[in-house]
């Protein structure tokens, strides 16, 4: 490699700056040295720090384990978390993914099923660190939820205050260690005000906290672990790096059957390790509270051709806008084009073309 030429114009800059300050090219490189050599040396000792509170495990052969009596990892919530579990929760914008966390920390205190449907097998004392809602909405939402052990949850408000969570810092999560010991579950909710506060990029370093929650887990002494994250635009996946989904046992997702219409029906789905529920549909009563029911697609397409036929009889003849403009759930302008073509298909529903090719739907006279 050739050597770098400095332009006589530039050298002359630069000599002209180090006499200003009175002092010679050698003696301003050997003081950047040893600003060089400090830093390096600060940077060692600081990891051997770190390293010092670091319990290095001992290898055990396999013959070993395979004759340990080793417990089994039941289930907390039967088929979806297990004792010292971790879950990645996932949810489309504005699905209702706060709504869903906090029916789970309802069964988790209380040992109701969740989600009406799946069995709390042991209560549990749940921390929970929201960074997205003001305390004022939490004691809002929570509320509704009428939980009866409310001395079981913890509630960390660091909407605004994510930095104090910089749990990658070892004093700080040591910290935060000691602050949570006496928990069973650990929320983090959600992932990404965390991430932004600590200047980690979602797509190529969300494995840098999860990994750093992991040992916040393990310095304070809990077992399970749930993160709550949004999905991408358009997607059914959790927004970014390839570890969001390769880290947890289970991945548990709420999405809704059309992502444009916030009226739409919600689904929830889950699998992992020993984890598999397939999609079903979410709904919630007055009180918050949600219920999940196995719903083919198939059961969906039959319950969305009953309102449109509701609405026609009801209304009589009416437009493909019409229709929409009603707001009934489940049928929107992305969908009830498929809608009105299964009810037509099914001979629920007939067609009178109109003018400029519109199409005029109303129920068939042979009902």
């Amino acid at each position: 490699m050739s050597p770098v030429v400095i332009p006589s114009v530039v050298r002359s800059d630069i000599e002209a700056a180090l006499d200003k300050r009175g002092m010679a090219p050698d003696e301003q490189a050997e003081k950047e040295l040893q600003r060089l050599r400090s830093r390096n040396w600060a940077e060692r000792k600081y990891r051997a720090e770190q390293a010092e509170a670091v319990a290095i495990p001992t290898a055990v052969t396999l013959d070993e384990l395979l004759q340990q009596d080793l417990p089994e990892e039941p289930f907390v919530i039967d088929g979806l978390l297990h004792d010292g579990g971790n879950v990645m929760f996932s949810a489309q914008k504005k699905a209702g993914k706060t709504t869903v966390t906090h029916n789970l920390i309802r069964s988790l205190v209380d040992g109701e099923p969740f989600l009406g449907r799946f069995t709390t097998t042991s209560t549990r004392r749940v921390a929970v660190l929201d960074l997205e809602l003001s305390p004022t909405n939490i004691q809002r939402w929570l509320s509704r939820q009428g939980i009866a052990h409310p001395e079981r949850v913890g509630i960390f408000s660091l909407r605004g205050a994510a930095a104090s969570l910089n749990i990658i810092d070892a004093h700080v999560r040591a910290e935060w260690a000691k602050r949570l010991q006496g928990y069973d579950t650990l929320i983090l909710d959600p992932l990404r005000p965390l991430l932004d506060a600590l200047g980690l990029n979602e797509h190529t370093e969300a494995g840098v906290i999860l990994q750093a929650f992991d040992a916040l887990k393990t310095e304070a002494g809990i077992k399970d672990g749930i993160v709550v994250h949004h999905h991408g635009h358009g997607s059914e996946h959790a927004r970014g790096d390839s570890r969001l989904e390769d880290w947890p046992d289970a991945i548990w997702r709420l999405t809704r059957d059309d992502p444009t219409d916030p009226r739409a029906w919600r689904y929830f789905d889950a699998f992992g390790r020993d984890v598999d529920v397939e999609k079903g549909l979410v709904t919630m009563d007055d009180r918050g509270h949600l219920s999940f029911s196995a719903e083919m697609q198939a059961m969906k397409a039959d319950r969305l051709v009953q309102l449109a036929c509701d609405a026609l009889a009801k209304h009589g003849e009416m437009k493909t806008s019409e229709i929409v403009a009603l707001g009934l759930r489940g049928i929107s302008k992305n969908t009830v084009s498929d809608v009105m073509k299964s009810a037509v298909d099914c001979g629920q529903v007939v067609i009178r073309e109109g003018e400029r090719n519109s199409r005029h739907y109303s129920l068939s006279p042979s009902l």
